[in-house]
């Protein structure tokens, strides 16, 4: 009776160590080994090396309560909204708060520039290769959307997003996943 259980505790054992093998050996083909991963930061900005964690629309409702800005891309359509919030204390009674920045775009040209949902307190334009804007929210969400239509097989945006005049990533979210990056400005380069 005593080898029957110590049978089995080794054959648990021996299953959870190949267990846990494979899980490792799976890890490294889908992510590679370690220290294999790319960099993201370089000088001027975080650049992100392929650009999936822009893909795809966040859930709106998770844009009504989280607040600050959301980016992402279907193709090369990019859409930037912004939402008001309480839940960070950004928003000060009496006192706007403002969200402004540019987008500039390398190897390519801005078309089709729209904004969405905004007021006359706001503005959006376009500046030869960069979008300029400046939101005073009055609207729960307000944004713009526009396209890239690249010179080449790749092109680069600049993303420099501020609140009040500060650059702040931690109220920046990206694509679906709605990543938040860690530095601003944000490179990112689209093949």
């Amino acid at each position: 009776m005593l080898k029957l259980i110590w049978l089995r505790r080794v054959v648990y054992k021996v299953l959870l160590l190949a267990l846990s093998g494979l899980l490792l050996s799976s890890c490294n083909a889908v992510l590679g080994p370690p220290g294999s991963e790319p960099s993201l930061l370089q000088p001027g900005g975080a650049q992100f090396p392929h650009t999936a964690m822009f893909e795809g629309q966040p859930d709106m409702s998770a844009i009504r309560a989280g607040g600050g800005y959301y980016l992402w891309r279907n193709g090369n359509a990019w859409h930037v909204r912004v939402a008001k919030s309480d839940r960070f204390g950004f928003e000060t009674p009496g006192k706007p708060t403002i969200y402004s920045g540019s987008i500039q775009v390398e190897s390519g040209v801005i078309a089709g520039l729209q904004a969405h949902n905004t007021t006359l307190l706001s503005d959006v334009r376009l500046k030869q290769k960069t979008v300029v804007f400046r939101l005073e929210l009055r609207n729960d969400i307000e944004g713009f959307d526009f396209s890239v239509r690249p010179f080449g097989p790749e092109y680069c945006l600049t993303f420099d997003l501020k609140r009040n005049r500060e650059q702040r990533p931690e109220i920046v979210h990206l694509g679906r996943s709605m990543f938040v990056p860690e530095t601003m400005p944000l490179v990112a380069c689209v093949r």
